[in-house]
């Protein structure tokens, strides 16, 4: 049975077996995980920018995006922090959002839903889970969103539940402790090549 210990489980053992992957194949395969445990269609994982780049910049960047409708695989953007959009709020509150319809927010609401995405495409995003991520400090290092839960019939989609909201708030926890320690090993890496190129010497 797929419960949340189970993810989680197999998260931690995949710290272990996968700790030295490159950062988005890592990425990629939590978010392909969290997608098939809540029935989301599509998902995207943002990291905040001061975790990649140790710049003090209020933006989170994209790092990781899959639909299994429309190809979104070489998708980079960057969001700031703030009210505006559903992910920025997330990130500056440290706030889970459980959206119905995107397209349905109620206008006391200070974000909204970029809708150019689905004019491109010719997609319908209708429900979405935005949960932080935070690391040990309980400082938040990014957000996932999860997108358009399926629902029982062929091509429907249905809402997230209360039940699916608690559980992607215990699975963030470990995506969040995951996230931290792959940027920590990619910039492990940089620093190892910077040496390397400098044919050993630190100046």
């Amino acid at each position: 049975m797929n419960t949340p210990r189970n993810v989680v489980e197999e998260f931690v053992s995949t710290m272990d077996v996968k700790g030295d992957e490159a950062f988005d194949e890592l990425l990629g395969y939590v978010l392909a995980k969290t997608r098939r445990f809540t029935l989301a269609e599509a998902g995207t994982i943002f990291v905040c920018e001061p975790l990649l780049s140790g710049k003090d910049s209020r933006t989170l960047r994209c790092v990781s995006a899959q639909n299994d409708k429309i190809d979104v695989s070489t998708a980079s953007f960057t969001i700031p922090i703030n009210d505006q959009s559903i992910a920025g709020y997330t990130a500056n509150h440290g706030t889970l959002l459980n959206i119905d319809d995107l397209y349905l927010i109620p206008d006391n609401r200070p974000y909204e839903f970029n809708q150019s995405f689905d004019k491109k495409d010719g997609y319908r995003s209708m429900s979405m889970l935005s949960v932080p991520l935070k690391n040990i400090k309980n400082e938040v290092i990014g957000v996932v969103q999860l997108l358009n839960r399926l629902g029982d019939d062929v091509d429907t989609y249905s809402v997230f539940s209360e039940e699916d909201a608690l559980h992607m708030e215990m699975l963030a926890l470990i995506i969040g402790m995951m996230v931290e320690r792959s940027a920590l090993v990619e910039e492990i890496k940089r620093l190892q090549a910077a040496v390397r190129a400098e044919g050993g010497r630190i100046d």
